[in-house]
């Protein structure tokens, strides 16, 4: 996402020195997130970089390409790092992710699902068993699909389902799938619904995590 913003012009297009008012901007421009839910994920994002680089004025991009500090094994779309390029999107990868739903839409249970697949192939292929703290982050950044893409779920965020072509396109592209539908969202996006939309990943993640 932090791609798509800069590819769109609402990070520096160059992917330098952006500052966090710079982040929470993006994401409440773009977006249409709550101030507060910016900040948080900004803070979140910045956190992992590890001092001193988080105390740092403005932060580039490709900061946060750093191996487990933001970037980490067990990625839906990227190889673990035993195995190759970490930064590069793998097609393939995305299709599995697509795939773990047998609907034309992702939601909580099949990024559960998902999610505990891909920590099962980590380990798999002689990588470490992601962290307590890394599990739950990927947790989080699993729900921004939810979070940017998905409709409904206003009374059960189980229900609330992300457009495949969507993803897919996003997540190949990085930028807004316009071409297939994707609008910005037209209600402000709140922390509750996030924290909602994370504790249903882990609960589906949970439940699947012995069976993958």
């Amino acid at each position: 996402m932090l791609n798509t913003l800069a590819n769109h012009g609402f990070l520096p297009r160059d992917g330098r020195n952006i500052t966090k008012d710079d982040f929470n901007n993006a994401q409440v421009l773009a977006l249409n997130f709550d101030p507060s839910l910016a900040s948080t994920t900004t803070n979140a994002m910045v956190a992992k970089l590890g001092s001193p680089k988080n105390s740092s004025i403005a932060f580039d991009l490709a900061d946060f390409a750093s191996h487990n500090h933001t970037e980490h094994d067990a990625s839906l779309t990227r190889l673990d790092i035993i195995q190759g390029p970490i930064s590069d999107i793998q097609p393939s990868m995305v299709d599995l992710l697509l795939a773990d739903s047998n609907t034309q839409y992702l939601n909580t249970s099949s990024i559960g699902y998902s999610r505990a697949r891909r920590e099962a192939e980590s380990v798999a292929i002689g990588s470490p068993m992601l962290s307590a703290a890394f599990t739950s982050f990927a947790q989080l950044e699993a729900s921004f699909i939810l979070v940017v893409f998905g409709v409904g779920g206003l009374n059960d965020t189980d229900a609330r389902d992300a457009p495949k072509s969507q993803v897919h396109d996003w997540l190949n592209n990085e930028r807004f799938p316009t071409d297939y539908g994707y609008e910005r969202s037209q209600t402000i996006l709140i922390s509750d619904l996030q924290q909602s939309l994370i504790n249903g990943i882990k609960s589906f993640r949970d439940e699947y995590a012995g069976s993958t």
